[in-house]
């Protein structure tokens, strides 16, 4: 049998259950971009840069390895035209940019994606007009974040001054996060 106390709870619970219902946000990331015109905010650049070099002694037949990782992170506030361009995410994967940084703010119609699982692929002007692919990390009604990864290696064959074989392995890996903000 349910005490006099609990029953008079009962109704507490559940309009805490209606209101946190009613108040939060169930969009899914789609349609938080459509329903709003978004302005680049900063770009972060991170930076790892990963290199192996292996001599190997002619003579000996003994192998040398060095290792090295430089990291750089790098973050600007873009420029003010360009924190003036808007980006406009419509159905049917159309895409508008209002470029504030030409003379007579042209528009240019593009197209975009976005999957189930935060994949996104559109245009911007902000490190060039390509589009760019990524991850869109984080959405809601004052901004949206998007990583875009990039992967570079490079391998190189020669030999040093003492005839020994060099060999190296550089890989390069740059994370672009662009933040965008609602107007």
């Amino acid at each position: 049998m349910i005490s006099s106390f609990y029953k008079k709870l009962t109704p507490l619970p559940i309009a805490l259950i209606f209101f946190a219902a009613c108040s939060k946000d169930n969009s899914d990331p789609a349609s938080i971009l459509m329903k709003k015109a978004w302005v680049p905010y900063q770009v972060e650049v991170l930076t790892i840069d990963s290199n192996r070099t292996t001599i190997t002694d002619k003579s000996t037949g003994e192998i040398r390895q060095t290792n090295t990782v430089l990291k750089s992170d790098t973050i600007y506030l873009v420029s003010t035209c360009q924190h003036n361009s808007l980006y406009q995410f419509k159905a049917n994967g159309v895409q508008t940019i209002t470029d504030a940084c030409s003379s007579n703010s042209n528009d240019y119609s593009n197209t975009w994606t976005i999957t189930q699982t935060k994949q996104m692929s559109f245009s911007q002007l902000v490190t060039g007009m390509i589009p760019v692919t990524g991850v869109l990390t984080g959405v809601n009604v004052s901004q949206f974040v998007f990583n875009s990864e990039r992967n570079m290696y490079a391998f190189g064959n020669t030999t040093d001054a003492s005839g020994n074989p060099v060999t190296t392995y550089d890989a390069l890996t740059i994370t672009t996060i662009l933040t965008f903000k609602s107007r």
